[in-house]
């Protein structure tokens, strides 16, 4: 070869191999897939990606800083091999503020974005196996969550506490006569307990709250609200329980309702204490067994108190209570979710006006497994009295209150709270499917004369809770997630 040759096949290959450094790792050999069109910041689009490869898909539009983006996938059991990625397409680096991506079917994953302005995004899909797949696409709002007390006074306080492990009680060993605690926790100030339980013993139950008093002192506690109620008398009970806390409800116990409790140096004091029934209908099924509560509560300033939650056999309840200071913990399961941590109640405030149009909806999602970890201050540590922190899973029983100062619209603005299928692909088929989740949902505030509940799965996706937001003045909503699987609930204000 002529060298005048050899220096044209030197200068090809060096510019070859300059342009192959700047296609980032992954996208060389990448296939493209159609675009993603949005409309009201949801689309889909069709898609397949090949064994060991990569399928990008570009989204048609920009995307702003500081919004939750969800991908999922739907039509496929895509299975772990399988890994969604949100993408800056200036850049081709992911997103880095994420949660999520462990769903096995969905592979469902959070993101929020960071950059200062709006950014172009594209998805890459990619997989160990040959797939054909319906990719989900969500964009909302990330909110800034600020935790309170029960009367709404930002607080650090531990005044969130959760009793739902053992959640299937059906043992010997988690009897309180036999020396266990289903929950023992440090609680402060004004505090919500709430707790969740399914009585599996083939038989009605007892039940009870109590506080534990290890100072020197006595104290005298303030009982604000209560209501508790059980699925064999009404399938909405976990609804329920929290519109009544939402209208001020002061449920009777089997000692009537006393409005303050005082409680000697180093004894307890039961605080609620009933009969949980079993399910004829429905013998064994922890479903049709489930039975549950909410106390609000308020405690003096600078003092702690452990809550405990007992299940018991009938004429046990003494015996319980006279030796508290030697019971053990019952062993959870699952998530163990149980114990105490700052939360009550998470506000966020809207400032300004808030303008909607047909295509401009507010649209957030909270709860679940990974939203609270994209929306700053939504996650709740719990801690209980082994000292164990974990993460509270998906924040059953929190209180979420949303503030708009102003909304402005040319048109009627509803409010709507959904469980979107595409996203929970978990969801039941109907309330009375056996496998999948049911979300239940309680919604109350500005121009909603009695609390809405609603229990929400695939043919029911969605309620309205407002069909005419009030414009030109502040409105707030209360909003509690209570109970089972499914998540997250998305909460719109649309025309």
């Amino acid at each position: 070869m002529k060298l005048k040759n050899k220096l044209k096949v030197f200068s090809v290959l060096t510019s070859l191999t300059l342009l192959l450094q700047l296609i980032p790792p992954g996208i060389a050999h990448a296939a493209v897939g159609n675009s993603i069109s949005l409309t009201l910041g949801e689309g889909t689009v069709q898609g397949s990606v090949s064994s060991g490869s990569v399928t990008t898909h570009d989204i048609d539009m920009n995307i702003p800083a500081n919004k939750m983006v969800i991908l999922s996938l739907s039509g496929v059991s895509a299975g772990n091999g399988c890994v969604l990625k949100l993408k800056n397409k200036s850049t081709n680096t992911e997103v880095s503020t994420k949660s999520g991506g462990w769903y096995s079917l969905s592979r469902m994953i959070f993101y929020r974005t960071s950059d200062s302005v709006n950014t172009k995004y594209y998805v890459e899909v990619s997989s160990s196996t040959s797939i054909s797949y319906t990719l989900n696409v969500k964009v909302l709002e990330a909110v800034s969550f600020t935790k309170q007390d029960t009367k709404s006074n930002n607080s650090t306080l531990n005044t969130y506490c959760i009793s739902n492990s053992p959640e299937q009680l059906d043992a010997a060993n988690e009897l309180g006569e036999n020396g266990y605690f289903l929950q023992r926790s440090l609680i402060q100030g004004n505090a919500n307990i709430y707790w969740e339980h399914q009585n599996l013993y083939g038989k009605n139950m007892r039940f009870g709250v109590l506080l534990y008093n290890t100072s020197s002192s006595p104290v005298t506690v303030t009982l604000n609200r209560r209501s508790y109620k059980a699925w064999p008398e009404s399938s909405m009970a976990m609804a329920e329980v929290w519109a009544d806390w939402m209208i001020m409800v002061k449920k009777a116990d089997d000692s009537g309702f006393t409005s303050t409790v005082t409680i000697p140096s180093n004894s307890a004091k039961w605080i609620c204490l009933y009969t949980v029934p079993y399910h004829t209908t429905y013998p064994s099924s922890p479903v049709y067994n489930t039975f549950n509560g909410v106390i609000d509560i308020s405690i003096p300033t600078g003092v702690s108190l452990y809550c405990d939650t007992y299940i018991m056999n009938s004429g046990k309840e003494d015996y319980t209570l006279g030796n508290v200071s030697k019971a053990v913990s019952a062993t959870g399961t699952g998530d163990s979710l149980r114990g105490s941590g700052a939360g009550a109640m998470l506000y966020t405030w809207n400032t300004g006006t808030t303008t909607i149009t047909p295509s401009t909806p507010y649209n957030i999602a909270i709860g679940g497994y990974d939203a609270p970890y994209i929306n700053p201050g939504e996650k709740i540590t719990i801690t209980d009295s082994s000292g164990v922190s974990k993460d509270n899973a998906q924040n059953y029983g929190v209180v979420y209150k949303i503030i708009f100062s102003n909304i402005s619209s040319s048109g009627t603005v509803k409010g709507i709270i959904k469980c979107n299928p595409k996203v929970n692909t978990n969801l039941a088929e109907n309330p009375n499917t056996s496998t999948g989740g049911n979300m239940f949902v309680t919604v109350s505030g500005t121009g909603i004369s009695t609390p809405v509940k609603a229990r929400l799965n695939k043919s029911n996706p969605e309620v309205t809770f407002i069909n005419s937001v009030p414009k030109g003045q502040q409105v707030v909503y209360y909003v509690v997630i209570s109970g089972q699987s499914t998540m997250p609930l998305e909460i719109s204000f649309t025309n």
